[in-house]
């Protein structure tokens, strides 16, 4: 059995224990808390996950750019590869030659 994640939201009310063991188990830390759960007595946190393509895919494209001599890297699950994220960094790679 397997699960394909775009991001992973949470809302709890002890948000630090739940977010410590979602960052260990995932290696990436929150990008973004929504203050407006706070008069629920709730705090709530986002983890995207397989966003990093276009990243590397615009690090490499500055490296050709400035005539550097570097690749950009990055590291994803098979269920990143189902995510448009994906499909357009490749597409942006291979139509501007870009090193990734």
């Amino acid at each position: 059995m397997w699960m394909r994640l775009r991001q992973i939201a949470v809302v709890a009310s002890d948000l630090q224990r739940v977010g410590t063991e979602i960052t260990g188990v995932l290696g990436a830390e929150a990008c973004f808390t929504d203050p407006g759960v706070k008069q629920f007595g709730l705090k709530n946190t986002l983890w995207p996950i397989g966003t990093q393509m276009l990243h590397a895919t615009g690090l490499a494209w500055a490296s050709k750019y400035r005539g550097e001599k570097r690749i950009a890297c990055t590291f994803f699950g098979d269920g990143a590869t189902s995510e448009g994220d994906f499909h357009e960094a490749m597409n942006f790679a291979a139509n501007l030659d870009i090193p990734v």
